[in-house]
């Protein structure tokens, strides 16, 4: 009777340990169930916001694309936040001007000096390199500083041939490590013109200036404009009254362009005619357009208050042939966690 107990305490002990022992598999696999369960609805949020980001960015370039005016305002479709919706996953589509700032390279540095977050030991860096991208001139600047400066400023946009001075084409000639001898024949024959108050175009370069070499001419190209590059319509009235003061022109042009801004959509750029001096003029018409040519366009994809999906790009476009084009110069994509 004994022996008989033991063995049924042993066979209840065998039983409790296989229940605990299946109980910990069951729990281990429904757990890896949940696990895979929770990735793969991760997962398929992730596609399901990145197809809507992306959606929302041709909707954002077919519009762009499509613009039947060669002018742009604050006022156009274009530049207007498009809220949507596709498969449930909500999206922001956000157009700016990105080009209609002071360029760092090229405009003069007492502009830059009146900018929000000025440092002076941006001079000495800015005189001395040519910047392809802000994030060069993070470390001549205070971190509080920098966001205020990038925010002021832009890489975007060519070199005026006929206005901007001979020695940023010098600088862009070093960065472009085209020689010292070119550079030097350059701007030599540029100040000459200057003084002259001669205008060029850009294809009589190889003409006029003696000794540049076709090869060299080809490479530089790309680079260079007669046009102004800072779209009159999206300028900030700051940083145009500072354009004005450092020209030493009357600060009221300033707020007469401001003033007709604002009741009119400036279609071209000769409208200032009308609103300032021929030799004023004249000056400030080589710094402005009508047109925005850099276009910063961002996308924001959401499925839920948790997380999120951007795509952010910068885009070139250009007017030919009666059409707009347009080439992505950068592209970044990401997905955001909301806290």
């Amino acid at each position: 009777m004994c022996i008989f107990r033991r063995q049924e305490g042993y066979t209840l002990i065998i039983v409790l340990w296989s229940i605990i022992i299946l109980t910990i598999i069951f729990l281990y696999l429904l757990d890896d169930v949940l696990i895979n369960n929770y990735l793969l609805k991760g997962y398929a949020d992730y596609i399901t916001m990145r197809q809507a980001a992306l959606s929302g960015y041709n909707i954002g370039v077919n519009l762009l694309l499509n613009d039947k005016s060669i002018y742009d305002t604050e006022k156009d479709p274009s530049f207007q936040p498009i809220h949507g919706s596709i498969d449930g996953v909500e999206y922001l589509v956000l157009i700016k001007d990105a080009g209609s700032r002071p360029n760092v390279n090229y405009d003069d540095i007492n502009i830059l000096k009146e900018l929000e977050g000025w440092n002076d030991e941006l001079e000495t860096y800015l005189e001395n390199n040519f910047i392809p991208d802000l994030l060069f001139i993070k470390d001549c600047l205070p971190e509080e500083d920098y966001p205020l400066f990038r925010a002021s400023v832009t890489t975007y946009g060519n070199l005026n041939l006929n206005h901007d001075s001979p020695g940023k084409l010098k600088k862009l000639f070093e960065q472009l490590e085209l020689g010292h001898f070119y550079s030097e024949t350059l701007c030599e024959s540029l100040k000459e013109y200057r003084e002259e108050k001669k205008i060029i175009s850009i294809d009589e370069l190889p003409f006029e200036i003696e000794g540049l070499d076709l090869t060299v001419f080809e490479k530089i190209r790309e680079y260079l404009t007669i046009e102004g590059r800072m779209n009159i319509n999206f300028v900030d009235p700051d940083v145009l009254k500072s354009i004005i003061r450092v020209k030493g022109f009357d600060s009221r042009i300033a707020d007469r362009i401001l003033s007709y801004r604002k009741e009119n959509e400036i279609k071209d750029i000769e409208e200032l005619e009308g609103i300032m001096h021929g030799e004023e003029y004249a000056e400030i018409a080589d710094l402005f357009t009508t047109n925005s040519r850099y276009i910063e366009l961002n996308v924001l994809a959401q499925v839920s208050d948790k997380s999120a999906y951007e795509i952010y790009s910068v885009l070139e476009r250009s007017y030919q042939d009666k059409r707009w084009i347009i080439k992505v110069l950068s592209w970044n994509e990401s997905e955001i966690y909301m806290e």
